[in-house]
C-alpha cells in the first residue's frame, strides 16, 4: 500500500509539473502596450481619426485651398479669414441642390464651418455671397 501512495504522489506531481510547464509556455514573453491593452475597434477608430481633417480658408481672393483632396471619414473645416461675411453652398447657385449636405450657411470673419465627407466622389461648393469663389473636395 506505500508504494501505491508513493506511486499516486509521483503521478500528481508528474501532472502538476506537466500542467505548469504548458502554462509557462503559453505566456507571451511581450510586456502588454496600452495599445494592446485597449478595445481594437476603437483603437482603430481613434487612430482613423487623428489624421483625418483638413483645413480650408476662405479669403477675400475665394478658397484656398480652392482643390482639396481627401479620404472617406474626413471633418473638412472651412475658416473665415476674409474679413467679410462667408457662406459655404453646394452647387449650382443659386439652388445649392447638388450636395445638401454642404450647405453650411453663412459665418463670420474669424468662424468656421466643418462637414465630415463620408462617401468617395467629387465635391464642388461656392460662396454664396461671393458665387464667383468655388472649390472642390474629392474624395477617395
Amino acid at each position: 500500500m506505500n508504494s501505491m501512495k508513493l506511486l499516486l504522489i509521483g503521478a500528481v506531481v508528474l501532472v502538476v509539473v506537466v500542467a505548469g510547464a504548458l502554462l509557462l509556455s503559453n505566456k507571451s514573453t511581450t510586456t502588454p502596450t496600452e495599445t494592446q491593452n485597449a478595445n481594437p475597434t476603437q483603437a482603430a477608430a481613434e487612430s482613423a481619426n487623428e489624421s483625418k481633417e483638413a483645413a480650408v480658408s476662405v479669403t477675400a481672393n475665394g478658397f484656398e485651398p480652392a482643390t482639396l483632396t481627401v479620404r472617406v471619414g474626413t471633418n473638412v473645416v472651412w475658416t473665415n479669414s476674409s474679413g467679410d461675411a462667408a457662406n459655404v453652398s453646394s452647387d449650382n447657385h443659386p439652388t445649392h441642390l447638388r450636395f445638401p449636405f454642404l450647405n453650411l450657411g453663412t459665418f463670420e470673419n474669424g468662424q468656421t464651418v466643418s462637414v465630415v465627407f463620408e462617401k468617395i466622389g467629387t465635391y464642388t461648393y461656392h460662396n454664396h455671397l461671393r458665387p464667383e469663389q468655388t472649390g472642390t473636395v474629392t474624395v477617395q
